[in-house]
């Protein structure tokens, strides 16, 4: 993995986040607070070419390609595996946030967010374990691309299985249903070095009636600027104390950090491990998802700038 500036240890906010963790997710933390302050956000793009050369910069996966693989991965997810699902990072032993961490910025205080079918939680499994983290419908060609981490499609070196989406998820409950990746994408970047800064994944899902999920549910235009933006809101499925898992949060700023050196960005907000993969929306677009954290700056989450990779990575998911 890819040292964050200043050689800080980042720990990844998982899927659910063990005590101490940073990673939402899967969120990673970092010691040692960077050199970063607030700048103001540049206007937002929206590019849709994809390039020469694009598929040097992704890495794919071929999921629940079958009909009887993906209706076993949508029977596999109950209510009961869904509220007990885990964060990557338990399992892989990157507990190691230490809990010295002052109360996170008034401004970046998560509160309860209204339900959404665009958004909701994905599970998956890293072996015979059961995980999650958070996602979200992006518009694409497709009309079935769910937006995520890159640590919660790839881990350890390997695609991740079973991996699934449900909307607007609560409480156990899936009222817009469960559906099955039947293509997991990252950057290249990531699965060859787990680098932060390009820890973006996007899925391809079944839509089991034949009808798109983005016409069933909408979408979120996503953007590859690569600018800092403006007026974000970040919304996810924090599950470490004192989030349950069981509902969506949101916190919001009009600015964004930023680190030299790197291309992150970071928000102001305390939701902890199961938040990775949450949607950082500006002016209702997409703009980055919930990555990391630093141990020793807390209430910040930080998140890649979505550039080339992240473009190509995403165009690879919606021609599946």
């Amino acid at each position: 993995m890819a040292k964050p500036p200043d050689v800080r240890r980042a720990v990844r906010i998982a899927a659910t986040a063990v005590a101490g963790l940073a990673v939402l997710g899967g969120l990673a933390a970092v010691g040692g607070v960077p050199d970063s302050g607030r700048v103001p956000a540049a206007g937002l793009l929206h590019s849709t070419a994809k390039g020469p050369g694009a598929s040097s910069l992704v890495s794919s996966h071929a999921a629940a390609v079958t009909t009887p693989q993906q209706e076993k991965v949508e029977a596999y997810w109950t209510p009961h595996r869904m509220s007990t699902a885990i964060p990557t990072d338990a399992a892989v032993g990157n507990n190691v946030l230490s809990r010295e961490e002052t109360s996170p910025p008034v401004e970046g205080k998560a509160v309860k967010a209204m339900p959404n079918l665009k958004m909701g939680r994905v599970f998956f499994k890293i072996g015979a374990v059961d995980y999650s983290c958070s996602g979200t419908l992006v518009s694409s060609a497709s009309g079935d691309v769910v937006a995520t981490a890159g640590h919660c499609v790839f881990a350890d070196g390997a695609y991740v299985s079973s991996f699934s989406f449900v909307p607007e998820y609560h409480d156990g409950q899936a009222p817009g249903g469960v559906y099955a990746a039947t293509k997991l994408v990252t950057t290249a970047e990531y699965a060859g070095s787990e680098d932060l800064e390009y820890d973006v994944g996007f899925a391809s899902m079944d839509d089991v009636l034949g009808i798109p999920l983005e016409t069933q549910f909408g979408a979120y235009p996503i953007s590859f600027a690569g600018s800092p933006p403006s007026d974000v809101q970040i919304y996810g499925y924090p599950a470490q104390a004192p989030f349950d898992g069981s509902s969506m949060w949101t916190c919001s700023s009009d600015s964004v950090r930023t680190v030299e050196g790197s291309h992150d960005l970071g928000l102001p907000c305390d939701m902890t491990g199961g938040a990775s993969g949450g949607a950082w929306l500006s002016h209702g677009t997409l703009v980055s998802v919930s990555s990391f954290h630093y141990v020793d700056l807390p209430g910040v989450l930080w998140g890649p700038t979505l550039g080339a990779d992240a473009e190509a990575a995403y165009h690879a998911a919606a021609s599946a």
